[in-house]
């Protein structure tokens, strides 16, 4: 059984949090791309060097949250039998100057290697402290009340940027509807 945690933030901000959690020296990050033939590579990428473009990339599908020493080539992924309990898969993400994409994070497997689900919780603890978040969205014509929010956000919010159906709605004094 999977265990997800939607929130909505910059990755500007979710990695400025991994950083200083320390989370960054006990975990690796690795974008996925895809390519036009449709196939899947990794690039390790360092949280405390965030760049804007790796993740609006065309080919951008994701990242992923590694507490193993990994090295993905053509064969591999972190969806492996000997990689997914290691793995937190992340989603979304995207931002745009007017729009920014909520963030599905997924611990794949039920039983996480103890210091992926050490980080994950930390991470979670982290952001459901910060007096800059609330949850609790409109999407659509259904309230979610488990999705986090940084409430500064000032963004017209998408669950997808690949299905624009319906806007995310926060109610905050900081946000304009």
């Amino acid at each position: 059984m999977a265990i997800y945690f939607d929130i909505i933030i910059s990755l500007k901000e979710l990695f400025d949090k991994v950083t200083e959690l320390k989370l960054d020296q006990v975990v690796d990050i690795f974008i996925e791309y895809r390519n036009d033939e449709k196939e899947c590579y990794y690039k390790k990428v360092n949280p405390s060097h965030y760049q804007a473009p790796d993740f609006n990339h065309t080919g951008y599908q994701g990242f992923f949250i590694i507490s193993k020493e990994a090295k993905f080539d053509g064969s591999r992924s972190p969806y492996d039998d000997e990689m997914y309990s290691y793995t937190i898969e992340i989603k979304g993400g995207r931002e745009t100057g007017q729009e920014i994409e909520k963030i599905k994070c997924r611990q794949i497997a039920k039983q996480p290697e103890i210091t992926l689900q050490k980080a994950y919780r930390k991470l979670q603890h982290c952001i459901k402290k910060d007096p800059n978040f609330e949850k609790g969205v409109y999407w659509g014509k259904h309230f979610y009340k488990n999705i986090y929010y940084d409430r500064r956000i000032d963004k017209i919010i998408w669950g997808d940027f690949d299905h624009k159906e319906h806007q995310i709605q926060i109610n905050t004094i900081h946000h304009k509807t």
